[in-house]
């Protein structure tokens, strides 16, 4: 009999868990604790989503059969009200448990569907094929419709989700919205070193890895440095020539040269508005005399893969 009082405390335990990894508001709280604490927050969220299913539960056993009800009736058969463990915990966290495993498999649901919408597999080829083939052109029509707008909805959770797990951090904020194109798309890195890597962040920090070891993916539109006297921007390579002709089709060869960037060796990162510099900006000039935009024909960025 105990190992049954003991149940309902572990199965809420275990949904608490599932809730953390499926609600994205939770699961910032959770990515990157230690057992301790995932252990702690677990409960917490277990016995918090149980609270809303116990009243539940016991409005429904006092509406239908109040005579019957465990919760209403301490003197039935069942256990009695009072024990810490009785039936109506055990009811309360195996349904706690199934709303978890609910929510669990939409989100992960949701994020397959992003990605194979995405990608370009032989199953989905197949399964349009096979659709094309086995409906009208009316109804393939609708059905491609819908799978639209089930690739958006997704698409939209997978941003929001995004969005929740890094509330509050200024940094990854910055990196997302480079990633979806927002405001300017671009961000301007500023190294340990000094060195500059201005560009369009293609490749988010794995949330769950720790700081020292998060890396960023960028696509670098400029590179250069900061003046050691006035901290001024000094851009000696751009790479704009190159992606404006690749965007154009007018490349010769697709050039993929993505940086690598370490956040722990970043000193700080902030937005950079291309328009605003190229109109306002390029052609300022240091204070130690050089111009902002030190482009020379031997400094002249190369297509990367040529050298």
């Amino acid at each position: 009999m105990s190992g049954i009082k003991l149940l309902p405390p572990f199965v809420l335990l275990v949904a608490g868990f599932l809730l953390c990894h499926s609600i994205p508001s939770w699961r910032r709280y959770v990515i990157r604790a230690n057992g301790q604490q995932l252990t702690l927050r677990s409960a917490i969220a277990g016995f918090g989503a149980a609270l809303p299913v116990f009243a539940a539960l016991y409005l429904l056993h006092a509406f239908s059969d109040p005579s019957a009800s465990p919760f209403a009736n301490p003197d039935t058969r069942g256990e009695p009200f009072g024990e810490p463990f009785g039936e109506p915990f055990l009811q309360t966290s195996l349904v706690t448990l199934t709303i978890a495993i609910i929510c669990l498999a939409f989100t992960k649901l949701v994020a397959w569907y992003y990605a194979f919408y995405l990608g370009q597999s032989r199953l989905r080829q197949r399964l349009a094929g096979f659709a094309r083939r086995s409906v009208g052109a009316s109804v393939y029509h609708r059905l491609q419709r819908a799978a639209q707008w089930c690739h958006w909805q997704s698409y939209r959770f997978t941003v929001h989700a995004m969005r929740k797990l890094i509330e509050g951090d200024h940094a990854e904020t910055l990196y997302l919205g480079s990633l979806l194109g927002t405001g300017s798309g671009l961000c301007m890195f500023v190294l340990d070193s000094r060195k500059v890597i201005i560009g369009n962040v293609t490749g988010m920090p794995e949330p769950s890895a720790p700081k020292e070891e998060s890396q960023i993916r960028v696509l670098p539109y400029f590179t250069g440095h900061l003046c050691e006297a006035h901290l001024q921007l000094h851009i000696t390579t751009d790479y704009t020539p190159y992606l404006d002709a690749q965007s154009r089709g007018e490349a010769h060869r697709d050039y993929a040269f993505d940086i690598v960037l370490a956040a722990h060796k970043t000193s700080y990162v902030r937005e950079f508005d291309i328009r605003f510099f190229r109109s306002r900006f390029i052609n300022h000039h240091c204070p130690c005399g050089h111009p902002v935009y030190n482009i020379t024909r031997s400094g002249q960025a190369a297509p990367p893969g040529t050298s």
